[in-house]
C-alpha cells in the first residue's frame, strides 16, 4: 500500500478527509501528522 512508504505525503490529509463520506478516505486524515486528537 502506498501509504506505508516513507515518501507518501501525509501532510493536509486530516483537512482533506476527515469528513468524508467514504471510510477509507476518512482513515486517512488519522495518518496526518497535524490531526489534533479532536479531529480523529
Amino acid at each position: 500500500m502506498a501509504t506505508g512508504h516513507p515518501r507518501f505525503p501525509r501532510e493536509g490529509l486530516a483537512a482533506r478527509f476527515a469528513d468524508h463520506s467514504d471510510g477509507i478516505y476518512r482513515q486517512l486524515a488519522v495518518r496526518d501528522p497535524a490531526a489534533n486528537p479532536d479531529l480523529i
